[in-house]
């Protein structure tokens, strides 16, 4: 199945050449911009995943000694403490959450304006040779 679509795939990167260098420079041009800002935006989501987790694995942990030890925490009246402790890792957590997906939704804009734009940049040079 690889073998095969790589196939298909040279096959009509050497037909588009044959036909038209001009356009399928273009066409290149607008795909390797998205590719480009897709690696850096990849990276980015990398290390902020990693950041998620490790919040994820810190709220775990206060929330397990505080479930583990509920006499102590009762015996000194720390309920107060742990729920603050609790509410600052969830925010932090949140907080990574929401820039996330903030990102995403950045990302779907720039990749939807980049490739529409590469599409009318191919019209635009197709009307300028025929």
């Amino acid at each position: 199945m690889f073998i095969r679509s790589a196939l298909f795939i040279i096959v009509v990167l050497i037909i588009l050449i044959l036909i038209s260098p001009v356009l399928m420079a273009t066409t290149f041009g607008g795909v390797l911009a998205v590719l480009i800002f897709a690696i850096f935006y990849a990276q980015r989501m990398r290390t902020l995943q990693k950041d998620i987790q490790n919040g994820k694995s810190q709220l775990t942990t206060v929330a397990e000694e505080s479930w583990s030890n509920v006499r102590t925490v009762k015996a000194f009246s720390n309920e107060r403490e742990e729920i603050n402790k609790f509410e600052v890792d969830n925010g932090v957590v949140f907080g990574l959450g929401r820039q996330r997906a903030i990102l995403q939704g950045i990302f779907g804009l720039v990749v939807q304006i980049l490739l529409y734009g590469s599409m009318v940049a191919v019209m635009y040079v197709a009307s300028l040779l025929y």
